[in-house]
């Protein structure tokens, strides 16, 4: 019997689509039934479940508040052992929860956030199709360690068109001020399909894109 350590669970809705955007996800959800699938679904594994990490991705799982987690986890435990689990993730919009959620996040379990901040330039943002602001991000931020969370993951995006160098340096400089325990950094990427294809043209060249790359680099390095 295959022997199961880790779960992904995909939360396939958004509230938009971001331009740059090729994963799976759909506008309109639904949310009373979504949780319960899911739960069905798990019944039909012929699993050893020995769960270390449960991964919440999306999509974007902060569409649903956390009372939906709670009673999902609740329901879950009657299914599988997760008295070993040491992480559970979930990946998170700045603009989707207030400061009482995280506390509740925080009290269901979750010990992990990913927050999707892209960039703190509003500039950026709205060209990437983002739906919050600056002030979002930081907010969310501030909120959840103030709730608990010590293991803080930022996703930041670099490469558009207009994007100077000194602009991603505050960018970096920004995410760094918040000591997260890990940042990711993603170079934009056109894919067939998004509404950012049609602008591939515009992208910056390869030795612009390197020079980010070196700043990067140097910047956190230092």
């Amino acid at each position: 019997m295959p022997l199961v350590e880790h779960i992904y669970i995909h939360i396939p809705y958004c509230s938009s689509k971001c331009h740059y955007c090729d994963f799976y996800s759909v506008v309109e959800k639904e949310e009373d039934s979504y949780f319960d699938i899911l739960l069905e679904e798990l019944k039909l594994y012929d699993f050893d479940f020995n769960i270390k990490t449960v991964y919440f991705g999306g999509g974007t799982p902060s569409i649903f508040k956390p009372k939906h987690y709670n009673l999902f986890f609740k329901k879950l435990k009657n299914l599988i052992d997760l008295s070993k689990v040491e992480e559970i993730t979930m990946e998170l919009n700045p603009k989707d929860y207030e400061k009482d959620d995280f506390k509740e996040l925080y009290d269901i379990g979750i010990n992990r956030l990913s927050f999707g901040v892209q960039s703190f330039n509003e500039h950026h943002l709205l060209w990437l199709g983002r739906v919050h602001k600056k002030e979002d991000a930081i907010k969310s931020i501030l909120y959840a360690k103030e709730a608990g969370f010590e293991n803080i993951n930022l996703d930041i995006i670099f490469g558009m068109p207009e994007q100077t160098k000194e602009e991603f340096l505050e960018d970096i400089e920004t995410a760094v001020s918040f000591e997260p325990t890990h940042l990711s950094f993603y170079m934009l990427t056109y894919y067939p399909g998004t509404a950012l294809y049609s602008k591939k043209d515009e992208q910056k060249h390869e030795d612009d894109i390197a020079l980010f790359y070196e700043l990067l680099r140097k910047t956190l390095k230092d």
